[in-house]
Formats: C-alpha cells, structure tokens, sequence
C-alpha cells in the first residue's frame, strides 16, 4: 500500500486530487475494503485524474462526461470500463 501512496504522492496531479484520493482511500478501509481492491481503486483515480485533468471537486457533469467518453473510446476490455465507471461513481458519491 505504502507503494500506491508514494505513485499518489509523486503522479502529475493537483495536489487537491491528491488529497481527495488519500481521503478515498482511507474511507475504502474503514468500509472493509481489501488492501487489493483499495489499490485498484487508487491506481483508477490516478488514471481518471489524469484524464479529468482538473480537480474531481470542481468537475462539472459535462467534465465527467467527457471522462467516461474518453474510457469508452479508449479501447479498454468492457470490464474494465465497468470497474472505471463503477469506482468513478463510488468516488463521487463519497465526495459529495
């Protein structure tokens, strides 16, 4: 885990995104979450930030739009897409 925070800590996102992301993460943990399936959920926030290319807090629905466009023009495997659009949710619903 200490990995995944360090690739957090060091990735090309705002550090806004990633505090949001740390804060996620942690709530992941007292849900019960594995530690495998919290890195997963990290490592597609890193991914989704990147492709947001702003902060997850000041997205718009239209920003989040364009996101989910790009994932499904992107070539991923159909489960892919659905773990990427199911952990999107996820996030946002703890967010708000």
């Amino acid at each position: 885990m200490e990995k995944v925070l360090g690739r957090v800590d060091k990735s090309n996102i705002t550090d806004n995104n990633k505090k949001l992301i740390k804060d996620f993460l942690d709530y992941c943990f007292v849900e019960g979450l594995s530690v495998l399936r919290v890195v997963k959920y990290a490592n597609t926030l890193l991914t989704l930030a990147k492709i947001l290319d702003e902060d997850f807090d000041k997205a718009t629905k239209q920003d989040i739009t364009r996101v989910v466009g790009k994932i499904e023009r992107n070539g991923y495997l159909a489960w892919t897409k659905k773990d990427f659009k199911v952990i999107l949710e996820k996030f946002y619903k703890c967010l708000r």
